[in-house]
């Protein structure tokens, strides 16, 4: 139970990926509210989200008196489908362009984005400099990329995450800073925020 539970975590799929969507959400309401502290969203903001899962917190940013638009991918077709459902409004607006498949195999226009951001995807990255060095390409000087997650210590316990790529947030930041991103900080509510400067 607990693997398929980690499974559909990584990859909701089926009716038991729409039922993990549902918990999704209530897990990552306040995350997405505390990563827009970390984003400081501005007019003109070029957004894009990694493993944007059912679009809850596309529909959180997109909703705010703010100028801006959001592009995202994410793993999951059954989350795509519920997205892309869910904002249809923004779509049709030209504020929202979602796309379905690998963030590391996909291409992603360098420049087309200033702000870069993920909410409880970096477990399922077995290699992060791969991953921070393609964020790091895209973006412009001074582009941020603001990640949340739980560290390593927290998933010990938990049999759903036993198969979850566990890192500390200090290999976190040190990837990032290897990656050539010139400020690293970290801020911690109930689990942690990361914000890195290009």
């Amino acid at each position: 139970m607990f693997k398929t539970m980690g499974k559909q975590l990584a990859r909701p799929s089926g009716i038991l990926g729409r039922i993990t969507g549902k918990l999704m959400d209530h897990r990552n309401y306040k995350a997405y509210e505390e990563i827009m502290k970390d984003l400081e969203l501005t007019n003109g903001d070029r957004l894009f989200e990694i493993g944007y899962g059912t679009g809850m917190g596309l529909g959180l940013i997109l909703k705010k008196p703010i100028d801006c638009k959001i592009g995202g991918i994410d793993y999951s077709e059954v989350m795509y489908r519920t997205a892309m459902k869910r904002n249809e409004d923004y779509i049709k607006a030209n504020r929202l362009i979602l796309n379905y498949g690998d963030f590391i195999n996909s291409e992603v226009d360098n420049g087309a984005y200033n702000k870069v951001y993920c909410v409880n995807v970096i477990y399922f990255w077995e290699d992060l400099l791969s991953v921070f060095c393609k964020i790091h390409s895209i973006l412009p000087d001074q582009g941020r990329f603001c990640i949340y997650m739980t560290p390593a210590e927290y998933f010990e316990k938990m049999k759903f995450a036993e198969n979850f790529k566990k890192y500390s947030i200090d290999i976190v930041k040190a990837k990032l800073t290897e990656a050539g991103f010139s400020s690293v900080e970290h801020r911690k509510t109930t689990d942690y925020y990361i914000k890195a400067i290009k």
